[in-house]
């Protein structure tokens, strides 16, 4: 079970936002409330989750500052491989309540989908 804690260690400036909808929305619905109300705080997304009407969304502020660098064709760390590699997505999408991003590292590790998180030192 996620909880604040969970984030806590890496993200010291984690928040939680609790919020009930009227009624019981899609994954796609919830996704896209979550990342507009993300964008209109200004907070970066950790993870939500969704059960019947309640959405649970963690954010950080350092983690607004690190997605902003995320960019297509810029560098990031893979902390616990000690490999760099080059954003090739678009933008962050979420994946299973958290945001990814495509990264390549040009052999040195197998390219694919990784959680943003895993860019954040």
């Amino acid at each position: 079970m996620v909880t604040k804690t969970t984030f806590k260690k890496k993200f010291p400036d984690v928040k939680v936002q609790k919020l009930q909808t009227e009624v019981v929305f899609s994954r796609k619905h919830v996704e896209d409330a979550v990342l507009q109300m993300c964008g209109m705080m200004g907070l970066g997304l950790l993870y939500y989750s969704y059960s019947n009407k309640w959405i649970t969304v963690y954010t950080s502020d350092k983690m607004k500052k690190a997605l902003d660098s995320m960019k297509p064709g810029t560098e990031v760390f893979h902390e616990h491989y000690g490999v760099y590699g080059k954003v090739i997505s678009e933008e962050p999408f979420i994946i299973c309540g958290e945001l990814c991003i495509r990264v390549d590292f040009g052999g040195m590790l197998e390219s694919g989908v990784y959680s943003c998180t895993c860019f954040v030192i």
